[in-house]
């Protein structure tokens, strides 16, 4: 169900409904990142939406925090 939530909210993010992807992608990676048998390329590709997200808002601070999240990922 995560990664279903992360990919709706990357399709809400590209059509620019951006308040419905963040909640969507929000949740997603909580569960994700804690999930035991999650798979890594779903956890990047939820973080890599979130990153983006937060970049067109301008909010330099969490995009750069989700980008170090992810390089520890990789």
């Amino acid at each position: 169900l995560a990664h279903t939530k992360s990919l709706l909210g990357e399709c809400l993010l590209t059509l620019g409904r951006v308040d419905e992807a963040e909640r969507l992608l929000g949740a997603a990676s909580t569960v994700l990142l804690d999930a035991p048998g999650a798979r890594s390329h779903e956890i990047v590709q939820c973080l890599r939406a979130l990153i983006d997200l937060h970049r067109r808002r301008g909010n330099a601070d969490a995009a750069r925090e989700l980008t170090t999240r992810l390089h520890e990922l990789e």
